[in-house]
């Protein structure tokens, strides 16, 4: 596997991760046919920090990549102190009852808090 096809935010900051399983037809890593296995989206905060990740594992309906129908598998939730500490991380692997994913009932998978004393 291949992480590659990182985009990033003006000051440097990685907003979207593309990760391949093969070179594709064409034999060649990192070139338009690779073949994509998921990409995460996150969304900048302050000094390189994120405040949320998005993995997507299909194209969704269209069979295109990077489109509105693309079919979310997680997203990720990351609290930071002023002092950009992080206090806690929180994971969800599915939408709620609601049927609609970054809604406050969707299906949390875990949740990580960190003492930010030391």
């Amino acid at each position: 596997m291949l992480l590659a096809g990182a985009r990033r935010s003006a000051n440097g900051q990685p907003i979207r991760q593309i990760r391949h399983t093969s070179p594709g037809p064409d034999s060649t890593w990192l070139t338009s046919d690779d073949t994509i296995s998921n990409f995460v989206a996150s969304a900048p905060y302050a000094r390189g920090l994120s405040t949320q990740a998005l993995t997507y594992n299909s194209p969704g309906a269209d069979g295109v990549w990077f489109t509105a129908d693309d079919a979310l598998q997680r997203w990720t939730a990351f609290a930071f102190s002023t002092a950009g500490d992080r206090e806690s991380t929180t994971a969800f692997n599915a939408p709620g009852a609601d049927s609609t994913w970054l809604t406050s009932d969707d299906q949390r998978q875990s949740r990580q808090e960190y003492d930010t004393a030391f």
